[in-house]
């Protein structure tokens, strides 16, 4: 029935259609129809010799349409037979045909579906997958059936591993474990609200630090290619006793004085909450992004800066200027010291943010921390901080001692801006104290009274 309604469709729509042969037998075409009719048409006008009147006309034209109406009908329906009588047959076979290639296929694509993962598997002789996540190869299929026997599994990062995590590795019987990364650097991140429990029973040490307590037997990557000779000197002393040294094959792009740097600033810091800011800090910062020779030539050549913060607070209040005036800068980024650990950059500026006549500098006495926040740089380190508060630790004075001394500069046109936010920040975080002192000239910083920079009428929350 497709087929016929086709072909009246075709051919209704065609004065002069070509012959349409079927077996050898020629139709009817709508040509031939045309001549009958018009035969008729004479035959019809014979019988009226006198001239038309409007009505005579008018029915002449009635009967010729209803003649050619007629006409064409049978042609059609003629035509229409004959092709579904020679031709429809072998049209349903072939749709038949289809209909069960179309089955099989359907049938072909489920079970592609439905085996894809244990195909993949057999075929597949190395796998990559989080810890996290390796359940899901576990799913996969039985182990007795398709899924390969892991017989080496690498653990990169090894050291911010937590221990309770290998468990759920070991279940896949893996058979060797490799465990690659550096106990020295952070360890992995324990949540609870007790730390001193934590530290007790000592819930974040990794697998790695465990085999190691435990004597077994390791291998130190004594070359590195990342740091500057004179940063690595640092690094290797402080933490690899001395074991550490740099590649033949790394030729430093600055001057050996500035490879290592430390910026003085000496403004106090301040709390938001229980963690700490420093206000002439990030205006330092700012201007050393603005005017340092070695950064601002390094923003030219598009080459990777990343300002490290140790406090989140301090992260956050830097990274809303840094953006603002150096907007579309994708190689140039600001992150925490625990967010930079495993990533390097072609400079490095660390923000220390601890500045008080205590002394008191928190958690950079941590080694871990201090670690990696020392050793991300390719190039350049620069280090923005109050030498007298942070040098009282032994860590920091070396990196002070191995360090070009300079005297920072702040960005002082946008102090209002970065007051402004601070306490904003402070609200948002609720009340707290924070620590009073004087800076090197002798002004009030963070009395309680008055804000940074002995500013009157600035309270802070």
């Amino acid at each position: 029935e497709i087929f016929a309604a086709g072909a009246l469709h075709l051919l209704g729509g065609r004065e002069k259609a070509a012959p349409i042969t079927l077996k050898g037998e020629r139709l009817w075409t709508y040509y031939q129809a045309r001549k009958t009719l018009d035969r008729e048409v004479r035959d019809m006008h014979n019988a009226f010799p006198q001239p038309l009147s409007e009505v005579s006309r008018a029915r002449f034209l009635e009967q010729l349409q209803e003649v050619h109406q007629k006409r064409v009908t049978a042609i059609r329906w003629k035509m229409a037979l004959a092709f579904k009588k020679q031709k429809f047959p072998k049209t349903d076979r072939l749709m038949s045909t289809l209909r069960r290639c179309d089955a099989k296929l359907t049938d072909l694509l489920s079970w592609a579906h439905t085996t894809v993962q244990d195909r993949i598997l057999k075929g597949m002789n190395a796998f990559l997958f989080t810890i996290g996540s390796s359940h899901y190869y576990a799913d996969f299929s039985e182990p007795d059936a398709s899924r390969p026997k892991l017989d080496l599994a690498i653990i990169d990062e090894a050291g911010a591993t937590l221990e309770s995590d290998i468990p759920v590795l070991l279940k896949l019987q893996v058979k060797n474990l490799v465990l690659l990364g550096d106990i020295k650097q952070l360890r992995p991140l324990v949540k609870s609200v007790n730390d001193t429990e934590v530290k007790e029973k000592r819930a974040d040490r990794s697998c790695m630090e465990r085999c190691i307590d435990a004597g077994v037997a390791t291998h130190m990557l004594k070359v590195q290619y990342r740091m500057p000779a004179r940063m690595c000197r640092v690094v290797s002393n402080l933490f690899y006793d001395g074991l550490l040294r740099t590649a033949d094959s790394k030729v430093a792009d600055y001057r050996e004085r500035d490879q290592v740097r430390w910026v003085e600033c000496t403004e106090w810091e301040r709390k938001v909450g229980k963690s700490t800011v420093n206000v002439g800090q990030t205006l330092a910062v700012l201007e050393l992004l603005t005017s340092d020779p070695v950064l601002t030539k390094a923003l030219l050549r598009r080459e990777h800066i990343k300002v490290i913060t140790m406090y989140k607070p301090q992260h956050t209040l830097l990274a809303k200027f840094v953006m603002e005036r150096f907007p579309r800068q994708e190689h140039l980024q600001v992150c925490t010291v625990d967010a930079s650990q495993g990533s390097e950059a072609d400079h490095i500026v660390l923000v220390t943010s601890r500045s008080n006549r205590d002394g008191s500098i928190g958690f950079l006495k941590d080694k871990n921390r201090c670690c990696v926040a020392i050793s991300r740089c390719k190039q350049t380190f620069t280090v923005v901080g109050n030498a007298a508060t942070v040098g009282t630790c032994s860590m920091w004075s070396a990196v002070k001692r191995a360090a070009t001394l300079e005297v920072g500069k702040t960005a002082e046109n946008a102090r209002a801006e970065v007051e402004e936010e601070l306490e904003a920040m402070q609200r948002r975080a609720g009340p707290c104290g924070g620590k009073g002192g004087r800076d090197a000239k002798g002004n009030g910083k963070g009395n309680g009274k008055h804000g940074a920079g002995g500013y009157p009428g600035r309270r802070r929350f």
